[in-house]
C-alpha cells in the first residue's frame, strides 16, 4: 500500500497501533492488574527500563516483545504511539521514580 505513496505510513500507522491498543485496554478494562500492567509495559517500552515478572504480567503483544528483561516495540512507529497514548503514565512514572531511572541510565550495563 506505501510502497508508492508513503505520505499516510506514519499517521495511519500510528492510528492503527493507537486503536487496537485502546481496543485492548477496553478488552481488559474489567482487570485492574491487566491494565495497569499494560500500561507499566508501554512506559517500560518507551523509557527502556527492564522489568520485572511482578510488574508485566500483560502487555501489548500485537506491537511489542518481552526479550531479556525488556519490553521491546516491534517497529519505531510503536513508541510513537505509545508517546501519544501514555505520555500521562508516563509522566507520572518518571516523577515518581525519577532515581531509579537515573540509576539506570549511569549504569553502562542497562543503557543503549
Amino acid at each position: 500500500k506505501y510502497w508508492n505513496d508513503s505520505s499516510e505510513f506514519v499517521s495511519e500507522g500510528v492510528s492503527e497501533i493507537l486503536s487496537a491498543v485502546a481496543a485492548l485496554l477496553v478488552e481488559k478494562k474489567d482487570n485492574e492488574i491487566a491494565t495497569n500492567s499494560i500500561r507499566n509495559a508501554a512506559v517500560h517500552c518507551l523509557l527502556s527500563l527492564p522489568i520485572t515478572e511482578s510488574t508485566v504480567v500483560t502487555y501489548d503483544r500485537k506491537y511489542s516483545v518481552l526479550r531479556e528483561g525488556h519490553v521491546e516495540p516491534l517497529f519505531s512507529l510503536v513508541l510513537v504511539a505509545y508517546r501519544q497514548l501514555f505520555w500521562d503514565d508516563m509522566v507520572k512514572y518518571i516523577e515518581e521514580n525519577e532515581g531509579f531511572i537515573l540509576k539506570v541510565c549511569g549504569n553502562e550495563n542497562t543503557t543503549n
